[in-house]
């Protein structure tokens, strides 16, 4: 019975000691040499390794040999040692990601703590005419004070001139954190005049008389917010590696290509919403019709296509920047465009307004021709990919004239 336990318990003590070895090689280095110096001190005070012990073998490195002769462990020792036996690119750049998402998860905090405050004013007043406000307001607040946060260890530079031109990493933080104050403005202005002007907004007629439904609109606005803006918010929290910022401190091709497809989204969201404002305005000759005058007439949803368009362009714009050059960072960049996309097409944008569109106009031949010729989302004057949101029917023929449409005054998501 001995002999056939003897194999177990030499493969269990060789699995230990291996496991033991990763653990340290993995998280001792990081820890060290991110605790006070005062708390290693302490805990090096009271460190007596065994000689076999694989925490203690590794900090016995050739590197770190003379520091570690004493015992007890010196915080210096450790600290060295550690650094030196463990310094793989994937271990650092692990822990740098792990590092932003912490530094983020006060913003985030911050995001959802003003969500609820607004929530708790516009219950008591019934009133949801600070929503739109307290959402795009919040980007802005977010996205700036993480740039101020990061700019700290610039404000020894004697201009901000000079210091944007000695650190391309804080460069493009003020660019990104610039993208995004630009669109909240603009979308901020234009929500908040939208809801007075109209009175209200019919999405909540109900909920803001009930405060637990009322709550969860106000929470769903802040994982929207938090889950768009991370891109620029792991940006602007993170200190960029050394490698990744030497390897992009001149202009790479996303520092074009990113602010050049924002810049085209931007300006096609704004001239979409700025055109659909002015066909409603003009109740005389539009009133009850579905708009389909300028950017309308190339598209059913432009101004969806235009905000999926910028925040795809600086999610791009950041990947790029040498800081967020990790696997992980790279997947949180492309999960901000992705989820704006998801929340437009299949959530609170264009399904509700196409079935609304539906019920309202559908079977007239005017909206039905519309329909057919028009892509989805991008306004470009030739039929895109059914993939790429094509027109519904590519068989349906050329461009008819303009037909005079109205437009559908339900249009509350944007």
């Amino acid at each position: 019975m001995l002999l056939r336990r003897e194999p177990l318990l030499l493969a269990a003590r060789a699995f230990q000691h291996r496991l033991v070895t990763t653990t340290t090689t993995s998280v001792f280095r990081p820890l060290a040499s991110r605790a006070p110096s005062s708390l290693l001190a302490t805990l090096g005070g009271r460190a007596h390794l065994h000689h076999h012990h694989p925490a203690h073998q590794l900090l016995r490195a050739p590197a770190s040999t003379a520091l570690l002769r004493q015992r007890p462990l010196t915080a210096a020792s450790f600290a060295s040692a550690a650094a030196a036996a463990s310094s793989s690119p994937a271990a650092t750049s692990s822990m740098w990601l792990f590092g932003a998402l912490g530094a983020a998860g006060g913003w985030v905090a911050c995001d959802f703590l003003l969500q609820w405050g607004g929530w708790a004013i516009s219950t008591l007043l019934k009133t949801e005419k600070y929503y739109d406000l307290f959402g795009t307001g919040t980007f802005a607040i977010v996205a700036v004070g993480s740039f101020l946060r990061s700019a700290v260890p610039h404000a020894t530079a004697a201009t901000t001139a000079q210091a944007l031109s000695s650190s391309p990493h804080f460069a493009r933080q003020a660019v990104a954190t610039a993208m995004v104050a630009c669109w909240a403005l603009r979308l901020g202005s234009f929500l908040v005049h939208r809801v007075h002007s109209q009175g209200g907004d019919s999405r909540f007629d109900e909920a803001k008389h009930q405060p637990l439904r009322f709550w969860v609109f106000w929470t769903m606005q802040g994982a929207w917010v938090a889950l768009t803006l991370l891109p620029v918010l792991l940006l602007n929290v993170s200190a960029a590696p050394a490698a990744a910022v030497a390897a992009t401190r001149g202009l790479v091709w996303t520092d074009v290509a990113g602010p050049a497809l924002w810049l085209a989204g931007f300006a096609t969201e704004a001239t979409a919403d700025r055109q659909k404002a002015a066909f409603r305005a003009d109740r005389a000759n539009n009133a009850g019709r579905f708009v389909d005058r300028g950017l309308w007439s190339l598209a059913k949803f432009p101004n969806y296509g235009g905000e999926i368009a910028a925040w795809s362009g600086l999610a791009l714009f950041c990947a790029g920047s040498g800081a967020l050059s990790t696997p992980g960072a790279l997947i949180a960049c492309a999960a901000s465009p992705a989820f704006v996309a998801l929340l437009l097409l299949k959530v609170s944008g264009v399904p509700i307004q196409d079935k609304q569109a539906k019920e309202r106009w559908g079977g007239q031949p005017e909206y039905e021709a519309w329909r057919a010729r028009t892509n989805l989302l991008f306004p470009v004057p030739f039929a895109l990919p059914r993939w790429l949101g094509g027109p519904d029917d590519l068989a349906g023929g050329a461009r008819r004239p303009l037909a005079e449409g109205g437009d559908d005054d339900s249009d509350k998501t944007h």
